[in-house]
């Protein structure tokens, strides 16, 4: 089998998080720790999760590590009140210090005499006496919440409270603080980060740096569903990119799994080595991923391969101690084409010969649709003076974003029919009553107006403009074909004018490991140089290219590209960015 590049979890690495800690007893050679700092971080999280983290590579000169031990001395988790905790660190009782704040996960390697101090610790507190909570200050919600427990000799002591203290950002009328609450959310500073505290002694070798985790075992699934010839495609996704470092192919990984809750899928699980997954891993880094909702571990790629077809391979890497399973309810959902990755600005790019564009940025006016239920778009259309008109997520042979161009008389046309809809003379937005029932809501745009209305059909008014934007997502139904440059009925791909591009300095973690700036072939029309400036379509594409060769992690869509590349300044790094100047919103 095979495993997969995964991405790490949203969690905070504050105290503004909820914990829980399982420390076994490690003997009586346990040494003691120096007393827990009065300081600890207590700012309140916010309401919201908090964004995915930048993936963190690990040093590629520090050897992997797996534990060697399937006994776990001491388990971290944290997160916030709202979204729920997520494991953060385990400590096994080899040494290895398992660290889930980074991705892909690292090790640090503790001596015996290192991994008591840590245990030693969370004894030292005093607070495992007995199980309890710590009593709670009254706030309404954005807080953290911890649990603590300490097994000696098979019998748990479980300790759990908040991280809401008096010098909070906001902290509750009449606080009182509990002298608990900051010794506790001192030990889990101290946990976060064993490097302010342990000895260099305590790592093996004196080495404080972390290690890539290596998974004894990993989960693999693989399922594939059938395309029609005409389904679109995403050519940045594409298996015919990869190279594949297993003998067995992608499809085959696995043995099929029976279903009892849905018989006709059939996917495929099974085992691979820590070895293998990252081989799988590596050859699948230039492909955009994502993770299980319910499951962060378990990274998902969705690739177009022959057939043509749309094949879903994941990942699950195990803790030691952690069991697997191919179990139905823990496998991931089948693939489905309105799911799979759309084309980045790199792949939109790429498809561009012999495409159109607007000339100009700014749109004369936009149209869109979205379903109630899921707030999924079900069609984004902008018009522009020239006559382009540019459809978001459009059939083949367009990628990403795909445009038709109309003649000076299909405008007259189009304009004559926006004037006899009496629609665009002022702004509305539909009085829908709270629990009103309807599926789509319409929302349409110019630099003057704007309107939204639903398709529920109870405002004269609401029902016209709703009509208005069904015909406005798919103009090629009524304009006839003299109104059209081309043949209406097949989309060009987007062939943008031209292109921003910006390098502005940004800081990093010093953790984080980038391409360097020097590694970067710059073609012309580019440099590192810190500026902003306009960029031709070649430029652009030659560009990407450059910097895609290096291996560079990037985020962005179909309008924009993003890369962070390393200087020589240690926590320095520039933001380079490409993009596409699109006011779909006309104003």
């Amino acid at each position: 089998m095979s495993e997969i590049a995964y991405r790490r979890p949203p969690t905070a690495i504050a105290i503004a998080a909820s914990i829980v800690l399982i420390v076994a007893s490690c003997g009586p050679g346990a040494s003691p720790a120096p007393s827990p700092s009065t300081t600890a971080s207590r700012t309140t999280p916010p309401a919201t999760p908090p964004p995915t983290p930048t993936p963190t590579p690990t040093p590629a000169a520090l050897e992997p590590i797996t534990p060697t031990s399937g006994k776990a001395l001491v388990r971290l988790e944290m997160g916030a009140s709202e979204t729920g905790s997520t494991l953060a660190l385990v400590l096994y009782d080899d040494g290895s210090l398992v660290d889930l704040a980074t991705w892909p996960p690292s090790v640090r390697s503790l001596t015996e005499a290192g991994r008591d101090l840590v245990v030693g610790r969370v004894r030292d507190t005093g607070s495992f006496t007995k199980s309890h909570t710590i009593p709670a200050q009254p706030v309404a919600h954005g807080f953290g919440l911890f649990a603590v427990t300490l097994v000696v000799d098979g019998a748990p002591v479980t300790v759990r409270g908040t991280n809401i203290t008096c010098d909070s950002d906001a902290p509750p009328v009449d606080c009182k603080d509990d002298p608990e609450t900051r010794v506790m959310l001192a030990l889990v500073d101290a946990l976060v980060d064993v490097t302010t505290w342990l000895p260099p002694s305590a790592f093996r070798d004196g080495h404080t740096g972390r290690h890539p985790y290596l998974a004894a075992k990993a989960r693999v699934t693989s399922e594939r569903i059938a395309l029609r010839p005409d389904d679109w495609t995403n050519p940045e996704q594409s298996l015919s990119l990869v190279n594949w470092p297993l003998e067995t192919v992608p499809s085959d990984l696995g043995q099929p799994v029976q279903l009892a809750s849905q018989p006709d899928r059939t996917p495929r699980c099974g085992l691979i080595d820590g070895t293998r997954e990252r081989a799988v891993r590596a050859a699948l880094a230039r492909l955009g991923s994502q993770s299980l909702e319910n499951d962060p571990w378990t990274t998902i790629w969705d690739i177009w391969s022959d057939g043509p077809a749309l094949l879903r391979l994941t990942l699950r890497p195990y803790l030691p101690d952690e069991a697997a399973s191919c179990e139905e309810s823990t496998l991931p959902a089948a693939p489905t084409l309105d799911g799979a990755p759309r084309p980045t600005l790199a792949g939109v790019l790429a498809a561009s010969e012999g495409g159109i564009g607007p000339v100009q940025p700014a749109s004369d006016l936009y149209v869109s649709i979205h379903r109630t239920a899921d707030a999924g778009v079900v069609a984004q259309v902008s018009y522009y003076a020239d006559g382009t008109v540019l459809f978001r997520d459009p059939s083949p042979p367009a990628v990403g974003l795909g445009a038709l161009r109309l003649t000076p008389s299909g405008l007259s046309q189009l304009r004559q029919a926006l004037d006899d809809s009496g629609l665009l003379t002022a702004d509305y937005d539909e009085p829908i009553p709270e629990g009103a029932a309807y599926d789509h809501m319409t929302t349409i745009i110019t630099p003057d107006v704007v309107l939204n209305a639903s398709d529920r059909g109870r405002v004269a008014k609401a029902t016209a403009i709703a009509r208005l934007g069904a015909k406005l997502v798919d103009p090629a139904s009524w304009l006839p074909r003299t109104a059209w440059t081309t043949d209406p009925s097949r989309l060009l791909p987007f062939r943008p004018v031209s292109l921003k591009y910006a390098v502005e300095p940004t800081t990093v973690s010093n953790d984080l490991v980038l391409t360097p700036v020097t590694a970067v072939d710059w073609p012309a029309g580019s440099s590192p140089a810190v500026r902003l400036a306009n960029m031709t379509t070649q430029d652009a594409i030659a560009l990407i290219a450059a910097i895609e060769t290096t291996g560079a992690p990037r985020s962005g869509g179909p309008t924009s590209v993003e890369y962070l590349l390393a200087t020589d300044v240690p926590g320095n790094a520039l933001r380079v960015r490409v993009w596409v100047e699109l006011n779909e919103w006309g104003r």
